[in-house]
């Protein structure tokens, strides 16, 4: 909390460029992957995403741009995630503290206002509106690009499974539910809402604890089965 708040607080554009060079070290690994440098993986493998809270944004952006098509066949499921960035609420003492938070998204907010604290490098990247940089901001905020980001979801509802905890106060379930099936309920992504029987948050859903530890188990294999699931069923 202490080192990633302090970094946010006082240069907040890191969180977008390091959001963007992630994007593009995806992409360069599956170019590497297409050229035969990764011998361990076929050349045309699929990829499918098992994505965790601020990943399933990540993974929202990566599916929606669907560069050169490596994604047109590829499936999301977002577990603890997936909703628009402003309606979440990370402010905790595991992730970030409230002054990094509120520096973040007073900056985030200048992507659509100004460019004045814009770096040089931030303005080349944000000018050229890019899918990825345009996918980027439609997940920031909930009522900014609104009409852009559902239909990119709509387009891609068949993909993206949603899967969120009952309890979860970092991305609450509602949240996610209004951010992937849209303003008119109208895009068909699957939202399953689940409650574990034992005491847990967003940042430890399966407490690495011997109290309720057949629970957890439980809980876990119920989840990754849902994945699995959802990735091995038919077109």
């Amino acid at each position: 909390n202490t080192a990633l708040s302090h970094r946010l607080q006082f240069a907040p554009h890191r969180f977008f460029c390091s959001g963007i060079q992630t994007y593009y070290d995806i992409l360069n690994f599956i170019n590497e992957v297409k050229l035969g440098i990764h011998p361990f993986l076929d050349k045309d493998c699929q990829y499918d995403f098992f994505s965790y809270s601020i990943g399933s944004t990540l993974t929202e952006v990566l599916l929606t741009s669907n560069y050169n098509g490596y994604f047109d066949n590829s499936r999301a499921f977002l577990f603890c995630g997936g909703a628009a960035l402003d309606t979440t609420d990370p402010v905790c003492k595991t992730i970030m503290d409230k002054e990094a938070h509120s520096e973040l998204f007073r900056w985030l907010a200048t992507l659509f206002e100004s460019v004045t604290d814009m770096s040089r490098r931030v303005k080349e990247i944000f000018f050229q509106e890019l899918p990825e940089v345009l996918n980027f901001k439609s997940f920031l905020f909930y009522e900014k690009m609104q009409s852009y980001r559902e239909l990119t979801l709509k387009n891609n509802s068949s993909k993206i499974r949603g899967l969120c905890l009952k309890k979860d106060q970092v991305f609450p379930m509602d949240a996610a539910k209004k951010t992937l099936n849209g303003f008119y309920n109208d895009i068909d992504i699957k939202m399953d809402i689940i409650d574990f029987p034992y005491e847990y948050k967003h940042e430890e859903p399966f407490p690495a604890t011997e109290k309720n530890r057949d629970e957890v188990d439980k809980a876990f294999n119920e989840v990754l089965t849902a994945a699995t699931d959802f990735f091995n069923r038919s077109a």
